[in-house]
């Protein structure tokens, strides 16, 4: 049976896992921890519980630098606040470096000003504190800002709003776009044919994927689009220094200035329309 040393673990990871009595990697584990500790991508999948967050949390630890200078040395994505305080738990033993997360509209809406201060951008930054607006204001904001995106916001954010204050305007749209229909729950089929597919955004491609009958299929033409784009390493540098550099993120004193300026009063803008 394969051991963690012979994976190439460290021995101090190795008595860390010991000391919360895991001594035998998982069959996912053994699969992913060679090859990601030597750097190379690695893409795995297996079921809730398999042990996946530390098939990549251990090579993570054994890759950072702790004598960097910059902070934090390593960035996990996690889809929701609970899973990123999963994957935060899971960490806490083994990382000797700073685990930095994006786990709430507020920071990912900082961390998106600070990679590029738009005005309208900071116009929205009321979703930030969305829940805790009476409900007159939340209808007022909506009211004025009515779009797409914060369409799509409300109904994964605040389903209530939604289905009471959303989905009957979207019913009674005379001509509704894909986004509409997608948000209706309508079927979506006819959107494969290669005349409508050509007319959507990566956005509403990834949306078709999500719910479409030809979800494989769709997937990979997004794959396609995204691998024949070119580098571009100064947007990548960017990205990275936004997301990961010592100004950016120490302390996170852009996090807060950020925030803070979003919080400030706002002048009025036009209003939004729907493509």
């Amino acid at each position: 049976m394969t051991t963690f040393r012979e994976l190439g673990v460290s021995d101090e990871v190795v008595r860390a896992l010991a000391a919360r009595g895991i001594e035998t990697p998982f069959p996912i584990q053994t699969m992913v921890i060679e090859d990601a500790t030597a750097g190379r991508d690695t893409l795995a999948r297996s079921k809730t519980g398999s042990g996946k967050t530390l098939g990549f949390a251990i090579p993570i630890v054994e890759r950072v630098d702790a004598s960097a200078k910059q902070r934090p040395v390593a960035l996990v994505l996690a889809p929701t606040r609970e899973l990123a305080q999963q994957v935060s738990d899971e960490f806490e033993d083994i990382a000797t470096a700073k685990l930095h997360l994006v786990d709430s509209v507020e920071r990912a809406h900082a961390y998106l000003l600070a990679l590029r201060d738009d005005a309208t951008l900071r116009e929205f930054a009321f979703v930030t504190r969305w829940h805790a607006l009476p409900d007159g204001e939340r209808r007022a904001l909506y009211s004025k800002y009515a779009c797409h995106e914060l369409h799509l916001f409300l109904y994964f954010k605040d389903r209530a709003f939604f289905d009471a204050v959303v989905r009957p305007y979207l019913a009674h749209k005379l001509r509704k776009t894909f986004v509409d229909h997608w948000l209706l729950d309508d079927d979506l089929d006819r959107y494969l044919e290669p005349a409508e597919l050509t007319r959507l955004n990566a956005v509403e491609r990834a949306l078709l994927g999500w719910r479409s009958t030809a979800r494989d299929a769709t997937c990979r033409l997004l794959e396609d689009e995204v691998a024949l784009q070119p580098h571009d390493p100064a947007r990548d540098a960017r990205v990275i220094d936004a997301l990961l550099g010592a100004q950016a993120l120490d302390g996170d004193e852009r996090i807060a200035s950020a925030s803070a300026g979003a919080a400030a009063p706002i002048a009025s803008a036009d209003s939004r329309t729907e493509n």
